[in-house]
């Protein structure tokens, strides 16, 4: 089974740091081995220059039983010890609605 990058067209006004996001969603197609090459705590993050924005992607807790979630942190003015917002799902699919929605959002107020 192939799994596809996610998100490869940025709006222009974000800088990408790292984009290791796919389509692999464990909540309908678990596999220890597909877990550990597919998510980490670093699956995405971009930034955006003008409002000094980082959105951070990635997936939290145990990849061999399959308990956690994605995480979106908004983090404003690089601080990472308080998040402008926090946005989780276990779903890769409602995660990546909800990450588009953010980026058109903040492209719409640059």
């Amino acid at each position: 089974m192939e799994f596809t990058k996610q998100f490869s067209n940025f709006p222009n006004s974000f800088e990408i740091i790292k984009n290791e996001f796919y389509s692999y969603d464990p909540n309908l197609v678990f596999e220890e081995s597909l877990s550990f090459y597919y998510l980490s705590e670093d699956l995405l993050q971009i930034h955006l220059e003008s409002k000094n924005i980082t959105l951070d992607l990635g997936w939290y807790g145990d990849l061999s039983n399959n308990k956690g979630c994605f995480k979106i942190s908004i983090i404003g003015n690089e601080d990472w010890q308080n998040p402008l917002e926090i946005i989780k799902s276990k779903s890769q699919t409602e995660i990546s609605e909800k990450l588009k929605k953010i980026i058109e959002k903040y492209n719409k107020s640059s």
